[in-house]
Parts: C-alpha cells; structure tokens; sequence
C-alpha cells in the first residue's frame, strides 16, 4: 500500500446547529410533561442524525492494485477502483474555498 488516509466529518458549525434543537425540545418537554410520541417523533431523529454525522468516516486506500475507499456506515466494504478504470490521476494544489466553495465532503 501507497497511502491511506482517513477523513472524519468534524465540523464544529453542524453539531452546534442541532444541539440547540435537542435543548429546547427537552424544556419544551419538560414544561408541557414527557410524551413518548413527542420524544419518538422530536427528540430522537435529531439524537439519531447527530451519531450519524459524527459516525461519518471515510477512509481512501491508494496501493498497486488501485484506488479502494470505504464511507462508513454507508459502504463498508472497500469499493475498488483499478488503474484500468482510472482514466487520469496527479497531485495538484488547489484553492478549496474557490473551487469548491469550502473543505470537507461533497
């Protein structure tokens, strides 16, 4: 193997947009009595989205055989991409806020 690298989607700005969410539903519930329905339908999806986004990892694998990645928990098994498939690959320096509109996964 050539080089093996691992990304983790860690950005600050998403846990702290839904954290705030959970929180306020919490007090709401609290205020008004605990439903499970309300608990079910409002608290857990958010719980739920947020160790899913935490969860996200991508893992890229560059050897003789190919390209191999995996994007836990969604493909697990390496997916392989051979040389033969790959029509062109080299290493460049780039602006990622200019060309893509910021750093992480699109």
């Amino acid at each position: 193997m050539y080089f093996e690298e691992k990304q983790r989607l860690r950005q600050w700005w998403i846990f702290i947009g839904l954290i705030p969410m959970v929180a306020i539903l919490l007090v709401e519930y609290n205020r008004n009595g605990w439903d499970w329905m309300d608990i079910s339908f409002g608290v857990l999806p958010i719980l739920l989205t947020l160790v899913l986004l935490y969860s996200i990892q991508l893992k890229t694998y560059i050897s003789l055989e190919g390209v191999a990645i995996t994007l836990f928990p969604f493909i697990v098994r390496k997916r392989v991409f051979s040389w033969e498939e790959i029509e062109r690959a080299y290493v460049r320096s780039y602006k990622p806020l200019k060309e893509y509109g910021g750093w992480g996964l699109k």
